[in-house]
């Protein structure tokens, strides 16, 4: 027995010391840009067909994103600073194709570091409403389709914990 746990405790012991202390190691830079690649756009279009938004989503979300704090309620993950939940995928980008020509047109008025999400179309197609997410909390934006214009509609007091359609 004696023989058996100082055997097993010079194990250990080599084995410790042969494992090499490193810090932490970037991948290769193309791995990286794998990594970071923007998905697939997700795609919208409105209740006429003519239209359709394409919204881009970044690969991966930023570290400042998933260290957010969260609270956990009734099975709901939310954010206390934006009223909105945690671990959400947000939209950095749009661009809005006509479906009749097929040329993508470039929006103007967006916010300045978009975290968009909630996209909602108007029953007529002319309007887009979306919100952003800002670090105080959610502001509620509309796209003017046919000016392919946005603005911003309030400030950041939207409450979407639930999902659905973002209440204010």
């Amino acid at each position: 027995r004696i023989l058996t746990t100082t055997f097993v405790m010079l194990l250990f012991t080599t084995l410790s010391f042969t494992q090499k202390q490193i810090g932490y190691k970037t991948p290769h830079e193309n791995l990286q840009k794998l990594i970071d690649a923007p998905t697939t756009p997700y795609v919208s279009l409105d209740p006429k067909g003519e239209w359709m938004l394409q919204m881009v989503n970044p690969g991966m979300p930023s570290i400042t994103e998933v260290s957010q704090p969260e609270l956990r309620i009734a099975g709901l993950r939310i954010n206390p600073a934006t009223n909105n939940r945690s671990r959400v995928v947000h939209t950095t980008g749009l661009k809005l194709t006509n479906m009749l020509n097929g040329k993508d047109q470039e929006i103007t008025g967006l916010p300045e570091k978009p975290l968009m999400r909630n996209f909602m179309w108007s029953p007529n197609g002319e309007y887009i409403a979306f919100t952003n997410t800002t670090q105080n909390g959610m502001e509620l934006w509309v796209l003017d389709v046919n000016k392919k214009k946005a603005k911003k509609l309030s400030e950041a007091n939207v409450n979407a914990t639930l999902g659905g359609r973002p209440m204010i």
